[in-house]
């Protein structure tokens, strides 16, 4: 999770940034092959990132806990970032089925 004060435009050019400042932070192996803009990401009642949601929407399942999320709304703009960049670039993240 990257949280920037500026979020640039959203274009490639602004994602191939953050894929250098991970690069150079870390190593190679951290650096996403894909970067999608969201204004949040789903988090439990307790402030905890749901990994597990994301894991879902991402991989095309359906989302069975979303009672236990503090922001469930977020999840119909990951959907949509997630189709949009389909759309854009014929790429399924990691066995993302379209639907």
């Amino acid at each position: 999770e990257i949280i920037c004060r500026d979020r640039g435009d959203g274009t490639a050019t602004f994602a191939r940034g953050i894929r250098r400042i991970i690069r150079a932070a870390c190593t190679p192996r951290h650096v996403p092959d894909h970067v999608l803009f969201v204004t949040d990401l789903p988090r439990t009642r307790n402030g905890k990132l749901s990994e597990g949601a994301l894991r879902c929407l991402v991989n095309g399942a359906p989302v069975t806990n979303t009672d236990q999320l503090e922001n469930p709304d977020c999840l119909k703009e990951i959907r949509r970032q997630l189709s949009q960049h389909h759309r854009e670039t014929g790429d399924l993240l990691a066995g993302m089925e379209t639907k």
